[in-house]
This record gives structure tokens, sequence and C-alpha cells, in this order.
């Protein structure tokens, strides 16, 4: 009995990535929560929606991860052209079930309208990031989603084109101006798309998957670092102005995320923001996570976060309609306290919303992968089994 309940936990091959996984959901849950107080009218303060929506980079850490993690795996096992079709096979088996119940689910649900119903089909197809976002499409937050599988697609492809080139130099520097045109082509596309407002960008440029690939190549560039130049770089991570370094660059990465600079134009501020200045500040420290003993890596590496990231994904397809009536019953019954005299602390019913959310969330996610991910992923090990 015990067996039927046990996970199927993620790969352990670096501990600490699991730790910076859930840090990641957890800036994506607080954020959607915030989002959802704004909805209802009941935010404690303008400053505090501003300071919450500004910690919005959890979801370029996901990116970067699986990035980092699936282009780990596919050096480890050896990549070639005649392998993609198993790696497919085999990531399809991890990731589309579990999306199409949920999709399927909340198609279903009865606040779906006939219209949301209608175009639902793009959703199944992973094309959510292109379709228009202003026709409220039933996941709106599968856009990431739809972004990782395109990734999916096209990564082994790159690796074993890269693996062509013997020089270990020429593939890093082939990897390098691959990210830099991703940041250039959003750019590019920034600046001749006229005049913008924070929701076109939002529409038009963030969730679009040839105008975001970049932070997912600085995953798989730290894959090549890790791959085939580990021991160089963990000599040169020795080294006390190196290590100083590589922890003083995402700091400062981290205070421009969260203070941009004014004087920058809003649009191409952005354009730098996303997938540039975040693969600058995440590439070091991941390199530091996963090179180095520290006692951050100690920390982020407890065995504990490995078991909540297993559940990650699961999380993040069922936290937004877990958050939205979370926030409708608990925000719902402070404004009724309130009516009665009884106010409470704001932001302590914030946090509360957070804390409920994040569990309940946890909760379901962990009944959806005994459910479904778990069968689904002993018959992937059965039709198309690992090497090794």
């Amino acid at each position: 009995m015990l067996a039927l309940l046990r996970p199927h936990l993620l790969a352990n091959h670096f501990p600490a990535l699991h730790g910076l996984r859930v840090l990641a959901i957890l800036t994506i849950v607080q954020l959607h929560v915030t989002v959802g107080f704004r909805h209802w009218g009941i935010m404690p303060d303008q400053a505090f929606y501003d300071r919450s929506t500004t910690i919005w980079f959890g979801m370029d850490l996901f990116f970067l991860l699986s990035g980092f993690l699936i282009g780990a795996m596919l050096l480890r096992d050896g990549v070639s052209a005649a392998g993609a079709g198993r790696f497919w096979a085999r990531r399809s088996f991890r990731i589309i079930p579990l999306y199409y119940v949920v999709l399927t689910f909340m198609t279903l649900a009865p606040g779906t309208s006939p219209g949301q119903r209608a175009d639902v089909w793009h959703e199944f197809l992973y094309l959510t990031n292109y379709f228009p976002l202003r026709r409220d499409p039933v996941m709106i937050w599968a856009w990431s989603l739809c972004v990782e599988e395109h990734f999916y697609l096209a990564v082994p492809l790159l690796l074993a084109a890269l693996s062509r080139v013997r020089d270990p130099s020429a593939r890093l520097g082939a990897l390098g101006a691959l990210w830099a045109s991703g940041v250039a082509l959003r750019l590019g596309a920034v600046l001749l798309g006229g005049a913008w407002t924070f929701d076109r960008l939002f529409v038009e440029v963030y969730p679009r998957t040839h105008l975001r690939y970049d932070i997912l190549v600085a995953g798989v560039i730290l894959a090549e670092l890790q791959h085939r130049h580990k021991d160089r770089v963990a000599a040169l991570l020795a080294r006390p102005w190196v290590n100083a370094l590589s922890w003083a660059v995402p700091l400062a990465c981290l205070g421009v995320l969260l203070w941009p600079p004014g004087f920058v134009p809003m649009p191409v501020r952005w354009a730098l923001l996303w997938g540039g200045v975040t693969a600058v500040m995440y590439v070091p420290l991941v390199l530091q996570l996963v090179s180095r003993p520290s006692w951050v890596a100690r920390a982020l590496g407890h065995r504990a976060w490995l078991w909540i990231a297993t559940f990650g994904y699961g999380i993040y397809l069922v936290h937004i309609p877990v958050a939205n009536a979370v926030v409708y019953v608990i925000g719902g019954i402070a404004v009724q306290l309130a009516l009665h005299g009884v106010a409470l602390p704001l932001k302590l019913v914030w946090a509360l919303a957070v804390a409920v959310t994040l569990g309940l969330s946890l909760a379901i996610a962990y009944v959806l992968h005994l459910a479904v991910e778990k069968p689904m992923l002993a018959l992937r090990d059965r039709l198309v089994p690992g090497r090794g």
C-alpha cells in the first residue's frame, strides 16, 4: 500500500537545483496571488503590489533550469539526430498526459465559456503562446509550457549538430552566439514594433518562443560547461576573486531586476531584462551550486526540496485556479470581517492566501502525480526504456 503512495521522485544529479525550483514556484505563486487580490480590489497598498509583481523572474529560472537539465541529460546519454525520436517519446510521456488531463478538466469546468471551448484546440496543440492571448485561453498560463515544448522539439537536433564541432571552444561560441541572437531578435522586435504598452509587450513579445528562446539556450550553455569543462570551471571558481565575482554578478543583476533603470525606455528595458539580465544572473549562480560545495548549496539541496520539486509541474498547472478560489474565499472573509468592525492586516491575509494556495496546489499535484504522472512514467519505462 505504501508503495502505491510513494512518488516517482525526480533524478537527484544536482540536489541544489531542487531548492532553486521551489524558490521559483514560490515567486510565481505569490505573484499570481497578488494579481488575484488586485482583481478583487483588496490589495494592502500600491507599493506592496508593485514590489510583489516586481518579482516576476521565477519563470525565467524555470526556463534556464529546463535548458540545463535537459541539455545535461542529452549530453550525458549521447546526442544524435537518430536518437531525437526516442527523446521526444520519453519526454512526451512525462509532460503531455498531465497537461491534457488538467486542460480537459478546465475546459469542461462550469466557468469556461463556449468561446473558450471553441478555441481550445490551439491549447491542445501547444500553440497558446501564438494564439491571441486577448481571446482569453482556458489556461493562459500554459504559454510557458508551449515555449518549453517547442524547445524540446529543437534541442536534441541542436546538440546533435553541435556534436559535429570538434573544438569545445567553438561549441561554446556557437551557443553563446545563439543566446545573443535571441536577445537581439527580441530587441529588434521591440525597436521596430511601433508604440508599445506593457500589455502589448506581454501579449506579443513575452510569451513567443522565437522571442524567448535565449534563456533556454543559456541553460544549454550551462549544460555544455558542466559536461565538457567541469574541472576547468571548478578550478576557476576556486580562485577567490572569481568566486567572489560569481556571487557579486547575480546580486548586481538582482538589484537591476528589482529596481530597473528608469532612464531606459520601457519596451527596451523589458527586452533586455527578459532572458538577458536574467541569464547573466542565473548562469553564474547555477555554476556555483553545481560546481562547488557551500552552505547555500547544502541548504538548497535538502531532500525536502526534492519531494516538493517532484510535484512542481503539477503545482504550476493547477496553482492559478487554486489561487483564484483561495483569494475569493479568504479575501471575501477578510472583507466581511472588516464590515463588522474586525479589520485584519491585509498583508497577513495575503500571506495566508499564499500559504493556502501553495498547500492546496501541492496536495492536488500529489494526487495527480499518483493518478497520472506515475503510471505514465512506468508505461514510458516499459515502452521506451532509458539508457541504464
